[in-house]
C-alpha cells in the first residue's frame, strides 16, 4: 500500500490560497520537518499499538490517476510512482522505517529554495518522479511534466499551512491539504479535477474521455495523544461519477454511473497506548449504474446507506451498535423492475445493536442482538434471465422469544466439528419453497449437511440436541 498512498500525499499536497505574504520556504520545510512527521509518526506508533489496517488514505486519489486515460500521462503517473518509491525507500534508511520518510523527502526534494518560484508557488522537479532509476532523467516523462504545469501554492501562517495541487494552464486545483500540529486535512474536489482533465487532454495529445465528475470528498489526520489518532473521511459535496465509451451519451444505459449524498462516511479512532480503537461507517444514500449487454439492460443499485459503529478493546467484547442498511429496502434491479430486493429488519427501526464474546477459557463466541436480527430477501430469477434454484433463502431471523436479548453461542464439540447454539430467542431460516427452512429454539443447536439427489446438490439444515 505504501508507494500509492505516499505517492498519493507526496504530489497532492494542497491549499486554497489566502491572505497575506505566503510563507517563507524555510518554514514550510518546518512545518513538514515538525508538523507533518509528528502527525505521521504518531500514525504509525497507533496503527502498531492496535494491529490495525492501514488508513484508506489512498482512495480519493486512485480515481484521480485513473480519470487521466493511458499514454503519456498513464506513462507520467507509472513513473511519478517508482520514483517516489525509490526516494521514499532512500528515506527510509536515513531517517528510519515508517511514515515520517514521507516528510523527508518533502523538505528536501519538493519544498527546496531551488524549487521557489516566489509568491509560496514551488515546482515540482523531473528529478523526483522522472529518475530512470539510474540517477538520469527520462526525457520523455520530464516533457509529459512540463506539460502538465504541475505547481504547488503554499500560503498560511504559524498555525496552520495551506498547500494547493494546480495543473494546467488555468491552474485547477484539484487537491488541498491543510497543515497544523497536529492535524491535517485532505481535500479532492471532483469539479476541479473534471476541469483539469479537459484542459490537459489536449496539451498531452490525448482525446478527452468521455467522463463526468463532480463533488468534493475530504480526508483528515488528527494526532488526539501519545500513540492516538483519529482518521476520517467524508463526502463534502454529493458525488456524481459517469464515464462512457467516445461518442455514447453519460445517460445511455451503456455508460457506468455512480452517486453517493454528502456523508461522514467513515472515522476511525486507533489509541495504541490503551490498546483500543473505534470504527465508524455512515454512508449515505448510494446509486450505481453497471452497463448491461446486447442480451440484457443494464444493472441499477439503489442502496439507502450503510451504518454502524464497531468499539475494540484489549480483552472487551466487541461491540457493533447501530448497524443498518438505510432507512429503506436496498433493491437491485434491471429497467426499473427489482431483481433483488433486501431489507434489514424492516419491522424493528431498520437497526441492531450487537456484542460478540469470547471466553478465554472456554473458546466459545457468543453473539448477542438486540432488538434482533430480521434478513429479508426477495430474488426474481425470471428477470435476472436464469433458472430458479431449489430454493431460496428468503429470510434469517433471530428474535426474542420472552427470554432476553437472543443469541447465538459457537463451540467445538469434542469430536471437532463446529455447533451454533441457540442461546436464547429462536433462530428461523425461511426458504422458498418451505420445506428446506428450519426453526430452531432456545437450547437448541442448528447444524447442516450437504444433500444430494439427480438433480444436484444443496444444504440441508436441521435443528439438534446440542453436544
Amino acid at each position: 500500500m505504501r508507494p500509492g498512498l505516499y505517492a498519493a500525499l507526496g504530489l497532492g499536497l494542497a491549499s486554497l490560497a489566502a491572505c497575506g505574504s505566503p510563507p517563507e520556504p524555510t518554514a514550510v520545510r518546518r512545518g513538514l520537518r515538525d508538523d507533518l512527521a509528528f502527525i505521521l509518526r504518531t500514525t504509525d506508533a497507533a496503527i502498531s499499538g492496535t494491529d490495525a489496517a492501514a488508513l484508506p488514505l489512498e482512495r480519493a486519489m486512485s480515481l484521480v490517476e485513473g480519470q487521466l486515460g493511458g499514454g503519456a500521462s498513464a506513462g507520467l503517473a507509472a513513473k511519478a510512482q517508482h520514483a517516489l518509491t525509490r526516494r521514499l525507500d532512500r528515506a527510509d534508511a536515513e531517517a528510519g522505517e515508517g511514515l515520517e520518510s514521507l516528510a523527508t523527502v518533502l523538505e528536501t526534494e519538493v519544498f527546496t529554495d531551488a524549487n521557489h518560484q516566489g509568491d509560496g508557488i514551488y515546482t515540482i522537479p523531473a528529478s523526483l518522479v522522472c529518475d530512470d532509476g539510474t540517477g538520469a532523467i527520462d526525457a520523455g516523462c520530464a516533457d509529459t511534466l512540463a506539460s502538465l504545469q504541475l505547481r504547488i501554492v503554499v500560503s498560511g501562517d504559524d498555525d496552520v499551512l495551506h498547500f494547493g495541487l494546480q495543473l494546467g494552464p488555468s491552474h485547477n486545483q484539484p487537491l488541498t491539504l491543510d497543515l497544523r500540529h497536529t492535524e491535517l486535512d485532505l481535500g479532492v474536489d471532483l469539479d476541479e479535477t473534471s476541469q483539469a482533465i479537459a484542459e490537459l487532454a489536449p496539451i498531452l495529445g490525448e482525446a478527452a474521455p468521455n467522463l463526468s465528475l463532480a463533488g468534493a470528498l475530504h480526508l483528515g489526520l488528527e494526532v488526539l495523544g501519545d500513540a492516538h489518532v483519529g482518521a476520517r473521511f467524508g463526502i463534502d459535496r454529493s458525488i456524481a461519477v459517469a464515464f462512457a465509451e467516445p461518442g455514447v451519451a453519460l445517460t445511455a444505459d451503456s455508460a457506468v454511473r455512480f452517486g453517493s449524498a454528502v456523508a461522514d462516511v467513515f472515522s476511525i479512532d486507533l489509541d495504541g497506548a490503551a490498546g483500543r480503537g473505534q470504527v465508524a461507517v455512515a454512508l449515505g444514500s448510494t446509486t450505481a449504474h453497471i452497463p448491461g449487454d446486447a442480451a440484457d439492460a443494464g444493472l441499477d443499485l439503489d442502496l439507502p446507506g450503510v451504518t454502524t459503529t464497531v468499539d475494540l478493546a484489549a480483552g472487551q467484547p466487541v461491540t457493533f451498535t447501530r448497524v443498518g442498511l438505510g432507512d429503506r429496502s436496498t433493491v437491485l434491479s434491471r429497467a426499473g423492475q427489482p431483481l433483488i430486493t433486501v431489507d434489514l429488519n424492516r419491522d424493528l427501526g431498520r437497526r441492531f445493536d450487537a456484542t460478540y464474546v469470547i471466553d478465554p477459557v472456554s473458546g466459545v463466541e457468543t453473539v448477542t442482538v438486540e432488538p434482533g436480527l430480521d434478513l429479508r430477501i426477495s430474488t426474481d430469477h425470471a428477470a435476472l434471465g436464469e433458472p430458479a434454484p431449489r430454493f431460496d433463502v428468503t429470510q434469517v431471523s433471530l428474535q426474542a422469544d420472552g427470554g432476553g436479548a437472543p443469541a447465538l453461542a459457537a463451540s467445538t464439540t469434542s469430536n471437532g466439528s463446529e455447533q451454533v447454539q441457540v442461546v436464547s430467542g429462536q433462530l428461523v431460516i425461511a426458504t422458498n419453497p418451505a420445506e428446506y427452512g428450519v426453526t430452531v429454539a432456545a437450547g437448541s443447536c442448528l447444524a447442516s449437511a450437504e444433500a444430494s439427489d439427480a438433480t444436484g446438490t444443496w444444504t440441508q439444515w436441521s435443528s439438534i440436541t446440542c453436544e
